[in-house]
Protein backbone atom coordinates (compact mmCIF):
# COMPACT_ATOMS: atom_id res chain seq x y z
CA UNK A 1 0.00 0.00 0.00
CA UNK A 2 1.37 3.76 -0.61
CA UNK A 3 0.25 6.22 2.23
CA UNK A 4 0.80 9.88 2.03
CA UNK A 5 0.55 12.47 4.56
CA UNK A 6 0.00 16.24 4.06
CA UNK A 7 -0.48 18.36 7.45
CA UNK A 8 -2.57 20.96 5.42
CA UNK A 9 -0.03 23.32 4.24
CA UNK A 10 0.82 25.10 1.12
CA UNK A 11 4.85 24.08 1.26
CA UNK A 12 6.12 21.73 -1.32
CA UNK A 13 8.41 20.23 1.10
CA UNK A 14 5.68 19.09 3.73
CA UNK A 15 4.28 15.97 2.38
CA UNK A 16 5.57 12.61 3.67
CA UNK A 17 4.63 9.05 2.12
CA UNK A 18 5.14 6.07 4.52
CA UNK A 19 8.11 3.87 4.35
CA UNK A 20 9.35 0.42 4.72
CA UNK A 21 13.17 0.96 5.74
CA UNK A 22 15.24 -1.97 4.87
CA UNK A 23 12.72 -3.09 2.17
CA UNK A 24 14.56 -5.61 -0.53
CA UNK A 25 15.69 -3.30 -3.73
CA UNK A 26 13.17 -3.89 -6.56
CA UNK A 27 9.71 -1.59 -7.29
CA UNK A 28 5.75 -3.02 -7.15
CA UNK A 29 3.08 -2.52 -9.53
CA UNK A 30 0.48 0.30 -7.52
CA UNK A 31 -2.87 0.47 -8.45
CA UNK A 32 -4.53 4.01 -6.73
CA UNK A 33 -8.21 4.49 -7.96
CA UNK A 34 -7.98 4.78 -11.81
CA UNK A 35 -4.40 5.41 -11.79
CA UNK A 36 -1.83 2.58 -12.50
CA UNK A 37 1.99 2.87 -11.69
CA UNK A 38 4.99 1.70 -9.91
CA UNK A 39 6.70 2.34 -6.64
CA UNK A 40 9.82 1.04 -4.64
CA UNK A 41 9.19 -1.48 -2.33
CA UNK A 42 10.07 1.23 0.36
CA UNK A 43 7.69 3.31 -0.65
CA UNK A 44 5.03 1.00 0.06
CA UNK A 45 3.51 -0.76 3.54
CA UNK A 46 1.81 -3.44 4.74
CA UNK A 47 -1.90 -3.05 4.94
CA UNK A 48 -1.20 -3.30 9.29
CA UNK A 49 0.88 -0.67 9.40
CA UNK A 50 -0.86 1.28 6.73
CA UNK A 51 -4.52 1.06 8.32
CA UNK A 52 -2.61 1.86 11.87
CA UNK A 53 -1.43 5.26 10.29
CA UNK A 54 -4.75 6.36 8.66
CA UNK A 55 -6.43 5.07 12.29
CA UNK A 56 -4.30 7.79 14.37
CA UNK A 57 -4.79 9.98 11.59
CA UNK A 58 -8.08 9.42 12.21
CA UNK A 59 -8.16 10.30 16.07
CA UNK A 60 -5.32 12.83 15.71
CA UNK A 61 -5.52 14.54 12.58
CA UNK A 62 -1.74 14.08 12.76
CA UNK A 63 0.63 11.91 11.59
CA UNK A 64 1.46 8.24 13.31
CA UNK A 65 4.90 9.09 15.13
CA UNK A 66 5.98 5.31 14.93
CA UNK A 67 6.60 4.20 11.32
CA UNK A 68 8.83 5.88 9.34
CA UNK A 69 7.50 9.06 6.93
CA UNK A 70 9.80 10.13 4.16
CA UNK A 71 9.29 13.96 4.24
CA UNK A 72 11.09 15.69 0.68
CA UNK A 73 9.51 18.13 -1.81
CA UNK A 74 10.09 14.56 -4.24
CA UNK A 75 7.41 13.20 -1.73
CA UNK A 76 5.42 16.10 -3.43
CA UNK A 77 6.83 15.18 -6.89
CA UNK A 78 5.50 11.76 -6.87
CA UNK A 79 2.28 12.19 -5.57
CA UNK A 80 -0.48 10.38 -8.28
CA UNK A 81 -2.15 13.25 -9.88
CA UNK A 82 1.63 14.85 -9.87
CA UNK A 83 2.31 15.20 -14.14
CA UNK A 84 5.91 14.11 -12.91
CA UNK A 85 4.77 10.98 -10.47
CA UNK A 86 5.30 7.24 -12.40
CA UNK A 87 1.71 6.73 -10.81
CA UNK A 88 -0.70 8.20 -13.57
CA UNK A 89 1.43 7.48 -16.50
CA UNK A 90 -1.18 5.19 -17.79
CA UNK A 91 -4.47 3.97 -16.55
CA UNK A 92 -5.19 0.68 -14.75
CA UNK A 93 -6.58 -2.03 -17.18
Amino acid sequence: MVVYYYPGTRKEDSWSILTTPGAESGSTDVVIGELKGSCTFEETSRREAAVAAARYFAETGEADPNPTWFTSPEVYDRRPWSASCSIGTSRAA
